[in-house]
């Protein structure tokens, strides 16, 4: 509801003048400075402190999601396109318009990685039976009609990016694991 409110007062205000603004809905965003409570951070901080030369246990509450995810480089990319555009009062979805399996992107995070390492789902706290709101796809026309942006970025160098950069402050996995629909 507040991501709702928050859209209808900007576009509220850049109508009636008060301001030159628009609404960039993001997807699911990944890379340097992903949440460590997000799922893939969660994943990435296991697999940190995981014993060398062991196999890494991943323990993740079941992957049965798919979302749209968009690498943060692009998703800078589509902010700085927005903020030097005249695109104001306009809604522009930013992300890949694809949904990949949450499983995907988990294995793409532990090949990157390099550690040898195998999943383990389990039902945990605040998980969800799969529904048809497991599954996140969004339309980016707009983004390629007002901005001239699309996603460049591949995922495998979004995996490799967000393993890159969690090396920098190694934690350990927090406890229990989101539901990957809450990501």
């Amino acid at each position: 509801m507040s991501k709702l409110e928050g859209t209808q007062a900007v576009l509220a205000a850049s109508e009636a003048g008060r301001a030159d603004a628009v609404v960039l809905r993001l997807s699911n965003v990944i890379g340097a400075g992903t949440s460590p409570s997000s799922l893939l951070g969660q994943v990435a901080a296991q697999l940190r402190a995981a014993d060398a030369g062991q196999e890494a246990v991943v323990r993740v509450s079941p992957l049965r999601a798919s979302r749209d995810f968009v690498d943060v480089r692009d998703t800078a990319d589509a902010v700085l396109a927005a903020a030097s555009l005249p695109v104001g009062g306009q809604v522009i979805n930013i992300g890949r318009g694809e949904a990949v399996p949450v499983r995907t992107m988990v294995e793409r995070l532990l090949a990157a990685s390099g550690k040898p390492a195998r999943i383990v789902e389990g039902a945990g706290a605040g998980v969800r039976t799969h529904t048809g709101l497991d599954w996140m796809q969004v339309a980016t026309g707009t983004a390629r009609r007002l901005l001239g942006w699309s996603a460049r970025h591949s995922l495998d160098s979004s995996a490799r990016e967000l393993w890159r950069a969690t090396g920098a402050h190694t934690a350990a996995p927090a406890s229990p694991s989101p539901s990957p629909a809450q990501h």
